[in-house]
């Protein structure tokens, strides 16, 4: 496999300045608070970082340029190895800092926090203040990493997106019909993703937030990775009202397509087909908060207050945002309610989102494609496309997005073999393996704090590779274990 070094030399240099730049900020506020090993543990990264950029950057002024394009699987394997060294540079903070907290427990919360995941090895108390700042800044970029891999990265590796996350709406079709090219694609995102940052930021400041916790509540709110605040252990009834609603709001713009954003912002209104997804989005919401407040209400347990209402409805944007924000009583939550949550972290929010889980576009199809499936077999002579948004799709589109849901749910077969290895509960199992693949780290058994600490190093590695895999939409971690990838000869394509 011959691999193009210049991208792969160009991906390290980026992911290592921008590593080093982000580690700045926690290392002032360590030195401020007098934290000498916090401090020398964000210092040394920040060491390692830019010298391995400068280098790299040498190593691309010194070699020839190369002009034959990046073939996809080697394209694959520069994303996932490029994401892996990120999650392992990042780790040093944690693991140099002084917090108690050894390699594995150091590579989970740096996997967490890339992902989006937001999830703890122990408990957030066991994470200083320079260690909550680090790892809401790399919630924050985290939650902007898709967006800028499948509109700047992957372009010029020779990627296209529609190849990468089989079975999606191609986002370069809704772009090219909405006159956007990559370059300002990526700019409007950003612009956005920065803007409602600061308006969270602001928003919580005046709700009486800290300027600390307005900080980090603010990067982990839009990028879905939860809440992050030891004061309130990120406990739902110690939380104002007025942060609970301000949360639940950045959840839910962080969950919606930044295709929809970047056309209201060009006054752009052909997105219609994003638009219905947005809709639907929030109507599943909607629709499934009301039914498990009729449920909880005619089961008697509890009874309908304002505060419960908001609590049910609360409970059904963290799951379906896959944000996992730490709500008390978690554990007492009634089965049938419990089904309908764990069914939304699975569906996640829209495609292009922060969100994690299969996303609405997916799961709307591949509903489509199972009811298609019924029909066929009653009436085999019939002709029935399925249409998204009155439009129909291809068999090729159709095909791909049915083993995308194959290998999700494959995958959360496998995440849950491994991991019932630790002789944790079923539920607890079942709902970790779902959890990390999805994205949102809480869920109901020994895991309803939020905390992994119930692991072993070995159920962390796994859950942490879940997640990476569910950030990743499964494709490029998954290549890295089949053997035809590795060798050529086995390809059908010689």
């Amino acid at each position: 496999m011959n691999l193009r070094y210049r991208s792969l030399l160009q991906i390290m240099m980026a992911a290592a300045f921008i590593t080093g730049c982000f580690v700045l900020a926690p290392f002032i506020y360590a030195a401020a608070l007098h934290d000498m090993n916090s401090a020398a543990g964000f210092i040394t990264v920040a060491v390692i970082c830019f010298p391995v950029s400068a280098y790299c950057r040498y190593l691309l002024n010194h070699s020839e340029k190369q002009k034959k394009k990046l073939e996809i699987k080697n394209g694959f394997l520069i994303v996932s190895l490029g994401f892996l060294g990120l999650v392992l540079i990042s780790s040093f903070p944690y693991l140099l800092s002084g917090a108690s907290l050894n390699f594995f427990d150091s590579w989970f919360e740096s996997a967490s926090g890339w992902t989006t995941t937001g999830s703890f090895s122990r408990s957030v108390s066991a994470l200083s203040r320079p260690l909550l700042l680090w790892k809401a800044e790399t919630c924050w970029l985290g939650g902007m990493g898709l967006v800028f891999l499948t509109t700047l990265i992957f372009p010029k590796l020779g990627i296209n997106d529609q190849q990468l996350e089989h079975g999606c709406l191609s986002v370069s079709s809704r772009r090219k019909a909405m006159g956007f090219r990559s370059n300002r694609f990526l700019q409007t995102a950003v612009i956005a993703y920065l803007l409602f940052t600061v308006i969270g930021f602001f928003t919580l400041l005046i709700g009486g937030f800290p300027v600390f916790y307005a900080v980090i509540n603010a990067m982990t709110g839009l990028s879905t990775s939860g809440i992050l605040d030891p004061t309130a252990g990120g406990i739902f009834h110690q939380m104002p009202l007025f942060g609970q609603i301000v949360m639940a709001a950045l959840s839910l713009l962080g969950s919606v397509n930044c295709v929809f954003f970047a056309g209201i912002f060009r006054k752009d209104r052909r997105n219609d087909a994003v638009a219905f997804e947005t809709v639907f989005f929030l109507f599943l919401i909607l629709i499934t908060s009301a039914i498990n407040i009729i449920y909880c209400s005619l089961s008697d347990t509890f009874s309908l207050t304002p505060k419960n209402i908001w609590k049910v409805f609360y409970l059904s944007v963290s799951f379906s945002t896959t944000s996992g924000f730490c709500i008390p009583g978690l554990v007492n939550v009634p089965s049938f309610v419990r089904f309908v949550l764990i069914l939304l972290c699975i569906i996640g929010g829209c495609s292009y989102s922060q969100a994690g889980g299969i996303k609405i576009e997916r799961s709307v199809i591949g509903f489509k494609i199972m009811i298609r499936g019924v029909y066929k077999c009653i009436h085999p002579e019939a002709i029935k496309p399925v249409l998204v948004h009155r439009h129909p799709i291809s068999a090729s589109r159709a095909s791909s997005i049915a083993v995308y849901l194959f290998l999700f749910f494959g995958t959360f077969i496998m995440g849950f073999i491994f991991l019932s290895i630790d002789g944790n509960t079923l539920e607890t199992t079942l709902c970790t393996s779902f959890a990390a693949l999805s994205n949102t780290g809480i869920s109901f058994g020994a895991i309803s704090s939020n905390s992994y600490a119930c692991y072993s190093a070995f159920g962390k590695i796994i859950a942490s590779l879940l997640m990476i895999a569910g950030r990743l939409e499964i494709y490029p971690i998954l290549f890295l274990f089949s053997r035809s990838f590795w060798n050529p000869r086995r390809s059908i394509n010689k």
